[in-house]
């Protein structure tokens, strides 16, 4: 929802125009989550950026979420081993 609004409505992202849409996924502590972004570039700065990682909080070209990454390392490898490996 968030991504369309970005792409449709150019008075939400002033000064940023469409370069590419891209395809990507995401380890949370539920699963692995795919789903697409698109990269904007600021035409004053010249600046690229998703600004849908902007908005969600992740670290540019994250893979793994702080929930998955916590949960992987208080996981203590039991019989069945951990939740999920990387």
């Amino acid at each position: 929802m968030v991504l369309i609004l970005l792409r449709e409505r150019k008075d939400l992202r002033r000064g940023w125009y469409i370069v590419r849409r891209d395809e990507t996924s995401l380890l949370t502590s539920l699963g692995e989550v795919v789903y697409h972004k698109t990269l904007f570039k600021n035409v004053d700065t010249g600046e690229s950026c998703y600004l849908l990682d902007q908005l969600m909080g992740l670290e540019h070209h994250a893979r793994i979420t702080e929930d998955a990454q916590a949960r992987i390392l208080q996981s203590d490898g039991g019989p069945d081993g951990p939740p999920f490996f990387i």
